[in-house]
Order: C-alpha cells, then sequence, then structure tokens
C-alpha cells in the first residue's frame, strides 16, 4: 500500500488522496478490499496494459517533472501477488484515478463463529 499511496501523493499537486478500505463478506472468505483514489494527473486508458510492468510509465513525458523509473506498480502489484492478493485499476472517465489491493483475510477457525 505504501507505493500506491506514495504514487498518489507524488502525482496529486491540487485536490485529494483518498485511502479506504471494505470488508467483503459475500465470498467463502472474506476478502479485505483497499483502495487508493486521486484528482492527480491519472493514467491513460490506452496504458492501462503497461503500468504494472517494470520500468513503465503512465506518460513518458512525465518523467522530468515527477521523475521516477516506473517500478512503483510493478512493486506493489507483485507485493500484493506474494501475499495472495491483488491489484487492479479502477477507471473513470478517460484517466485512471482508483487503484485497488484486495487480499483474503486469513482468521483462525475459532474466531469464525
Amino acid at each position: 500500500m505504501s507505493n500506491l499511496l506514495e504514487n498518489a501523493i507524488k502525482f496529486t499537486e491540487i485536490g485529494f488522496v483518498e485511502f479506504g478500505y471494505a470488508l467483503d463478506k459475500t465470498h467463502d472468505e472474506p476478502v479485505l478490499k483497499l483502495y487508493v483514489k486521486d484528482t492527480g494527473i491519472g493514467i491513460n486508458r490506452d496504458r492501462l496494459e503497461v503500468i504494472f510492468e517494470r520500468f513503465s510509465q503512465g506518460d513518458k513525458s512525465i518523467a522530468p517533472n515527477y521523475g521516477g523509473l516506473g517500478l512503483g506498480l510493478a512493486i506493489a502489484k507483485e507485493n500484493a501477488m506474494l501475499i495472495g492478493g491483488s491489484l487492479t485499476v479502477k477507471p473513470k472517465g478517460i484517466m485512471v484515478q482508483r487503484l485497488r489491493f484486495q487480499s483474503l483475510i486469513m482468521q483462525h477457525p475459532s474466531s469464525l463463529n
């Protein structure tokens, strides 16, 4: 989550960065869904296929202004997968402004009453 929050803060000069969660109990196992939403520069829909690849950025022209190597989202997705979760984007309009991480919640069997 720290990579997602850092990116949201880095690319949001005006507006807000929002972090939240929801507990989805509609599955066999509860799923914790965390999200980061911001009013930053966003990601073009035509770049959604590559934003999770290493050394890839949503827009190559931003590198001089914001820096970075294009590793943040790739690392975040790999970390999510390592703990059995996933990292997805939720588009809003033409630009993507919301990234969602979800993971199964591990519970001790005695706490499932």
